[in-house]
């Protein structure tokens, strides 16, 4: 009997290790299908081109993690199961992540060695409000989060649990904001006509807006 026992626990130890890989490898399959999907848009030159699979393999894909990288490069998983997590920024002392394909703003508590932690839905935003694509964060002194809505020509100023206080209209889409400025009053605006990277490296048409805001930023803000 003692056999049979060793014999099944061996066998239940291999299946199981068995299982761990293979999820691993379709885990990494599966991110390394979302990138290459994520580059070839951000490649695109023909506005005629059908893109619909890309668009198709990032906005289904829901397990996109965060990554953490230590001071001495090692990388692990900070988050998971998010919808394209895009910009960050530090808020009264919470990381907060926007999610691109999410229509929100996700909230985490961060431990001593960078773990993310008690996740929180710290803003949603409703069909009624327009199509919200946040992109590029960033986070005042009041623990608002001003973001760039990557569909249109806009940034808003929206605090926890979704409600938008401000938005100021920009030149062309808006990709990613910034506080700065000598009194931290500047909102600096990343736009562009296009996301494609290949056109924007071959054309001048991205810009650097600013509009004066009534809040300033904080040192530990950030942006992304």
């Amino acid at each position: 009997m003692l056999a049979v026992a060793i014999v099944i626990g061996a066998l239940s130890l291999w299946y199981t290790n068995t299982l761990v890989k293979k999820l691993q490898e379709e885990e990494k399959k599966k991110v390394e299908l979302w990138a290459e999907a994520t580059r070839k848009l951000a490649d695109l030159t023909d506005a005629n081109m059908d893109f619909n699979f890309h668009i198709n393999v990032v906005r289904n894909n829901t397990t996109v993690p965060v990554i953490m990288v230590d001071e001495r490069g090692a990388a692990r998983i900070a988050a998971s199961d998010m919808r394209f997590p895009n910009g960050m920024a530090i808020s009264k002392g919470r990381l907060i992540v926007a999610e691109s394909l999410g229509a929100g703003l996700m909230a985490f508590d961060r431990l001593p060695d960078g773990t993310l932690v008690n996740p929180l839905r710290w803003a949603s935003f409703r069909s009624d409000e327009g199509l919200i694509t946040p992109d590029g964060i960033c986070a005042d002194s009041e623990g608002a989060i001003w973001l760039a809505n990557a569909n249109t020509a806009e940034v808003l100023r929206v605090s926890i649990g979704g409600r938008i206080s401000s938005r100021i209209r920009t030149s062309q889409v808006a990709f990613s904001c910034a506080l700065g400025g000598s009194d931290g009053r500047d909102l600096l605006i990343a736009t562009a006509p296009t996301p494609s990277a290949a056109i924007l490296k071959t054309q001048l048409l991205g810009k650097l807006e600013m509009a004066r805001v009534a809040i300033p930023g904080t040192q530990t803000a950030g942006s992304a």
